[in-house]
């Protein structure tokens, strides 16, 4: 375990790290659908949080950053009305933007072990 830390730096791939997706709320109104969708990636074998306090979002994906989180997803108004998830991807300036019909198969996909 000393090993792959070392080698990885902490920044562990997305089928290593123990926590795979960060779920945050916008607000306290979209805590009852991120609950929803938590509980789906948890049914599906993601390893998923939510951090529905009521910090400021930018504080909330600073502190996803800070654990070296490999996906924060934002829960907003948009989301909730079926639209696309915007993915911050740790160590990366660009955002994925994942239909909601995709997601648990994309992080699926992405969360495979390379053999």
């Amino acid at each position: 375990i000393g090993f792959l830390i070392e080698h990885y730096a902490g920044v562990f791939p997305m089928w290593l790290a123990p926590v795979q997706v960060r779920l945050a709320t916008v607000g306290e109104d979209f805590a009852p659908f991120a609950k929803k969708l938590l509980a789906e990636l948890v049914k599906n074998g993601v390893r998923a949080e939510l951090d529905d306090s009521n910090e400021k979002v930018g504080k909330k994906i600073r502190n996803a950053a800070m654990m070296k989180i490999p996906w924060t997803i934002v829960i907003g108004q948009k989301e909730v009305d079926g639209g696309v998830f915007n993915v911050k991807v740790f160590g990366s300036e660009e955002s994925l933007m994942i239909a909601a019909k995709d997601l648990v198969p994309e992080l699926r996909k992405h969360s495979e072990i390379p053999i």
